[in-house]
């Protein structure tokens, strides 16, 4: 049942939340960043819609708020709030990482912030798409180079 309040563009149905197959696990019609495809051009949620999307209680969305520092939707003068499409997409890392990979909240923070760190090299990694034997060569290169700029600037 689509919110009323909301304009006809702005609306998320039910039919536009992902659907997980029992066999595989996997959300049907879902995007490469783990967000419905129907969503659109959409770019704010209100906290209903958000839940819908990342299929989690609205407690447990503002707990996450209080415990990841990289979850903090805007607020509206009256004090809703307002997720973006960023915020789902952290929402939906933060969901894998503590149900999925059953990692503890200080576990999830951490492992937050090392992708944070790591930028693409993290992303990279977690795709899949590139080799272990990569990904270490890289990173001997990186501290590396560390190590000769802490030596050059003494």
């Amino acid at each position: 049942m689509p919110d009323s309040r909301l304009p006809p563009g702005d609306r998320v149905d039910s039919e536009e939340v992902p659907r997980l197959s029992a066999a595989s696990g996997i959300a049907a019609g879902v995007g490469a960043s783990g967000l419905p495809r129907s969503l659109g051009a959409r770019e704010y949620f209100n906290i209903g819609e958000a839940c819908r999307i990342l299929q989690i209680p609205q407690h447990t969305l503002r707990y996450w708020e209080t415990r990841f520092r990289i979850l903090r939707p805007t607020r509206l003068k009256g004090g809703h709030r307002r997720y973006t499409r960023t915020d789902l997409e952290t929402g939906l890392r933060i969901k894998d990482l503590l149900q999925r990979q059953k990692l503890t909240i200080d576990g999830a923070r951490k492992a937050l912030a090392g992708a944070r760190r790591g930028g693409r090299l993290a992303a990279a990694s977690q795709a899949g798409t590139m080799p272990a034997s990569v990904l270490k060569l890289l990173r001997e290169v990186r501290d590396d180079l560390h190590r000769l700029t802490s030596d050059l600037s003494q």
